[in-house]
């Protein structure tokens, strides 16, 4: 999955800090693969220290890192042309160009309500599927964890995800 700022900076923010931090400590425990952009990291350096520092709190067997590269700025740009607001909300969407791109199975964000709502997330996926990519699942904090056990698949899902990941990492 993939976090963008918001979840971070959202550790420290009232009304948002108990679905974050759960977050954050449901990745630390191996129970998903989060996946980390430089872009992510760039954005992050430039945070109060008690924001960045929350990544180091997550193993890295458990994190993936992927490079935003061209292909991430032509598809932010296909979404913002397809009637994103690219103007107020460029970084946003850039987040979610490269988890459509790392072919994540989520993309976990606090901007659901300001950037994607239900018409942003479908002008992304038409536009993920022009491109050959697979469907972007866009949610809140609160589908991840206990919340996301308890109202989503995430759970499973993430769970399924690791356990990939480690036998992919496991000598034979």
């Amino acid at each position: 999955m993939y976090l963008d700022t918001s979840v971070f900076g959202g550790c420290f923010d009232e009304g948002f800090e108990a679905p974050s931090r759960a977050v954050i400590e449901y990745l630390a425990q191996g129970n998903g693969i989060v996946v980390i952009s430089d872009f992510l990291q760039d954005e992050l350096s430039r945070m109060p220290d008690n924001i960045r520092t929350l990544l180091t709190g997550i193993p890295a067997r458990f994190q993936e890192r992927v490079r935003a590269q061209d292909d991430s700025i032509e598809l932010r740009d296909a979404y913002i042309a397809a009637g994103m607001q690219g103007e107020r909300f460029g970084n946003e969407i850039h987040h979610a160009a490269i988890a459509s791109l790392a072919k994540v199975d989520g993309l976990i964000t606090w901007r659901f309500r300001e950037v994607f709502k239900l018409e942003g997330s479908r002008r992304i996926n038409e536009v993920n599927l022009a491109h050959g990519l697979p469907h972007l699942e866009i949610q809140t904090p609160y589908a991840v964890g206990d919340w996301g056990e308890r109202h989503t698949c995430y759970g499973t899902a993430l769970k399924n995800e690791v356990q990939r990941k480690l036998r992919e990492e496991s000598p034979e």
